[in-house]
């Protein structure tokens, strides 16, 4: 019977790393990388930034979800930076590809194939971004730093070898 139950976690475990997350858009959907935390910087944040990337047919989804108090009318929009590792950037267009469900607002950039061809290399660093509404408009950035309690002696995701996996498959 343990020996069972011990096969069923690994298989579990193992079809979980293998077969990712999925995330829907509209009636579609995408498998995705796992979601990363990243730190926001400044003040007034007691939520990190939910990052992830899924895969299109056109490229990929680079999906930002961010949390804010009840009542808050904010979300995440406008032009969308990613600094990498290199000391390149990705310019992501806002597209209106957005929800707000349970105080949470996500936000979908579209990335193209050549642009998820070079985040398979480079890491994520940073994130440079708007919140917009009411109280918190303006620019803001979060960073691809772990919290000390998920770090295991990495301090940043990384986040090429997950849009490999992804990608690669």
């Amino acid at each position: 019977m343990k020996r069972t139950i011990l096969i069923l976690v690994v298989m579990t475990c193992i079809s979980m790393k293998i077969c990712g997350q999925i995330i829907y858009v509209g009636d579609k959907k995408y498998q995705s990388t796992p979601t990363w935390n990243f730190t926001m910087n400044g003040e007034n944040w007691d939520s990190n930034l939910e990052v992830l990337i899924a895969k299109t047919d056109f490229g990929g989804y680079l999906w930002l979800a961010l949390t804010f108090p009840q009542g808050v009318d904010s979300h995440i929009g406008g032009n969308l930076t990613i600094f990498l590792n290199d000391e390149t950037t990705i310019n992501c267009i806002d597209r209106n590809i957005r929800d707000q469900v349970d105080n949470k607002s996500i936000t979908l950039y579209k990335l193209t194939n050549s642009e998820i061809e070079i985040l398979k290399s480079k890491r994520i660093i940073t994130l440079r971004f708007q919140v917009l509404g009411f109280p918190w408009n303006g620019k803001r950035t979060a960073d691809n730093v772990k919290s000390s309690i998920f770090s295991k002696g990495e301090n940043t995701y990384a986040t090429e070898d997950d849009i490999k996996a992804l990608f690669d498959k």
